[in-house]
């Protein structure tokens, strides 16, 4: 990108991001393109499931094209500060000489390089946009910041919800954003019986169960929203309730805990999704969610969804109509689950219109 960052709603088009790359051919096929990833999203001790579903994803894009992609992993858990990441991507440009940059998460922008003559796709992904605004931490902010200004550069944005695509600060970067929420896995996240799992889990079987699907460690999930919810959750009937946390699960054993559970409970100040909205229904596991993300998305109008605002009284209220009137063990048949294939389908569309200059 050369000068300045065009203001949020200029008209500018972006500008693209030189590496000496050798140009398809007027009409070629997106999956005859050349493309390095960029992101700074990969697990970590605290958090195994961090970055799993864009590994899922690479490999569903990768199944499509005829030339493997590239990842690179920047920050401190990839490649290192932002000297040595910025060394990084511009080492796979060379070699590679790619068609399309796709950078995943908006603060993996900043180990792009200005200058570069690649056209770009970014994908937001939730705290990237919301955790600044929404909080007024430094780092967020700073987070957002950059974000934004990648979002400039970009030719394409994804994002998996409304909200995301909403939080955006001007017109034109929301013209050019494809709202993508990524697919399940409907082989992996399916109905297993539930007195298997917790066998597998040591969970005892006459329990109630609320799954809390995250580290309880992770301030933005408000672990304590969900814990005050279901302390003194009184079905009437005697059950003994109980909240269960997924704390340092690994991806293998994550549906065994969904399908565990008699329900999921996401109590986040904000999301971008999260993916466990749609793991839980894909096992047939209902979900009580506060108005973010997917949950904010629509209307839900199936018993296997329930949105309501973000106070004990009014989530135990949703949690105790889940108990007195449980919903079958089965995937529902009036929510669409998004699906893997079609989701790499679809951005191998968008990564067609940046190469068509569309």
């Amino acid at each position: 990108m050369r000068g300045a960052v065009p203001p949020p709603d200029g008209q500018r088009p972006p500008t693209r991001l030189a590496a000496a790359t050798v140009p398809l051919q007027a009409g070629t096929s997106a999956s005859d393109a050349r493309l390095v990833f960029i992101t700074n999203l990969q697990p970590t001790l605290d958090d195994r499931i961090r970055g799993v579903f864009l590994q899922r994803q690479i490999g569903d894009v990768a199944a499509m094209l005829r030339t493997p992609p590239r990842i690179v992993h920047v920050g401190g858990r990839g490649a290192g500060g932002l000297l040595a990441s910025r060394r990084a991507v511009r080492a796979a440009i060379r070699e590679l000489r790619p068609d399309v940059l796709h950078i995943v998460y908006g603060l993996s922008g900043a180990a792009v390089p200005f200058g570069l003559d690649v056209p770009a796709v970014l994908t937001l992904c939730g705290s990237d946009l919301l955790w600044g605004p929404t909080t007024g931490h430094p780092r967020g902010l700073l987070e957002y910041v950059v974000s934004v200004i990648t979002a400039c550069r970009a030719q394409r944005i994804t994002v998996e919800s409304a909200v995301l695509r909403d939080a955006l600060p001007s017109a034109s970067l929301r013209a050019r954003t494809i709202i993508l929420p990524p697919g399940v896995d409907r082989a992996t996240f399916r109905p297993l019986p539930r007195s298997e799992c917790r066998a597998r889990l040591g969970w005892p079987v006459d329990e109630g169960v609320v799954l809390f699907p995250a580290n309880p460690s992770r301030t933005l999930k408000r672990y304590g929203l969900a814990l005050a919810a279901v302390s003194e959750l009184d079905t009437g009937r005697g059950d003994r309730i109980v909240l269960r946390a997924m704390t340092r699960v690994p991806p293998g054993e994550v549906p065994l805990y969904l399908n565990a559970a008699d329900c999921v409970i996401i109590t986040s100040a904000w999301e971008g999704g999260p993916l466990a909205f749609y793991e839980a229904l894909a096992c047939g596991t209902p979900v009580v969610s506060v108005p973010v993300g997917y949950a904010r998305d629509q209307t839900w109008r199936t018993p296997y969804v329930r949105v309501t605002v973000p106070t004990p009284v009014a989530l135990r209220a949703e949690l105790i109509d889940v108990f007195r009137n449980p919903v079958p063990h089965e995937c529902p048949a009036d929510v669409i689950i998004p699906d893997p294939v079609e989701y790499a389908s679809r951005l191998l569309a968008v990564y067609q219109q940046v190469l068509d200059g569309a």
